[in-house]
């Protein structure tokens, strides 16, 4: 419970979550719009196999879904995906939406973004789960969810790093939506700097885990060796080179 209340104990987010109308989504039944969150990522299933995939990012999206499901909301999520149409596929008892995958510029997919604004006039709130997807067009009363700096590289080089187009897409998806919620204070102090009104909008929430399944053995401890953890995955977007 206390992990709710951090969350949901702002003033704000109590207001966020409120609407009165119903709706009806294509190929469903209709809803309390007041009660549907659409949920978009990159991927929870695999784009190939339609399989569930594991990672921090699909972790954060499966424990913040049961969330909101406890809490008496109607979750969907959308993602991209390899597919020829658009599919229902489940993921943990929530309706994952599959788009045809779409086309990408300057490392963000504007494609999908397009077609997910077009969806979102069936839900209360939207909230994006990073800002690739978050850009060019950002659903009124909306969240985008930032796990930390990941455009200060020009490790891929098809992505336009640094280009005009890449400068207005990434201004869009941390400015636009109506609030940020961010794992770091770096992204945080960052938008600060560079668009200094948007920092009412901005909320630092760390990342979580479970103390009763993570904690050293102190029986098992020695200490005339040195253990070291790296909680990332190993490559160098994540510091695998300075570590």
């Amino acid at each position: 419970m206390r992990k709710i209340k951090i969350f949901l104990g702002q003033p704000y987010i109590a207001d966020f979550f409120r609407y009165e109308e119903k709706v009806q989504e294509p190929g469903a039944e209709s809803h309390e719009k007041s009660n549907a969150i659409l949920l978009v990522t990159n991927m929870v299933l695999d784009w190939d196999s339609l399989e569930p995939t594991y990672g921090g990012g699909e972790r954060y999206l499966y424990e913040f879904g049961r969330l909101l499901s406890l809490l008496g909301f109607n979750v969907s999520i959308v993602q991209p995906a390899n597919v020829d149409k658009v599919e229902i596929k489940d993921y943990c008892g929530h309706k994952v939406i599959l788009f045809p995958h779409q086309k990408c510029e300057a490392g963000f997919s504007t494609g999908f973004n397009e077609k997910v604004y077009e969806l979102a006039k069936y839900y209360g709130k939207v909230v994006y789960f990073l800002p690739e997807v978050a850009a060019p067009l950002v659903a009124e009363n909306s969240i985008v969810i930032s796990h930390g700096i990941w455009f200060d590289h020009a490790n891929y080089p098809d992505a336009g790093f640094r280009t005009a187009i890449w400068c207005d897409l990434l201004k869009c998806a941390l400015t636009q939506p109506d609030y940020l919620v961010s794992c770091d204070t770096n992204t945080l102090n960052f938008i600060r700097c560079l668009w200094p009104k948007k920092s009412n909008g901005l909320h630092y929430i760390p990342n979580f885990y479970d103390p009763a399944l993570f904690f050293p053995d102190k029986q098992k401890r020695n200490s005339k060796r040195l253990t070291i953890l790296f909680p990332r995955r190993a490559q160098i977007n994540r510091g695998s080179k300075i570590f």
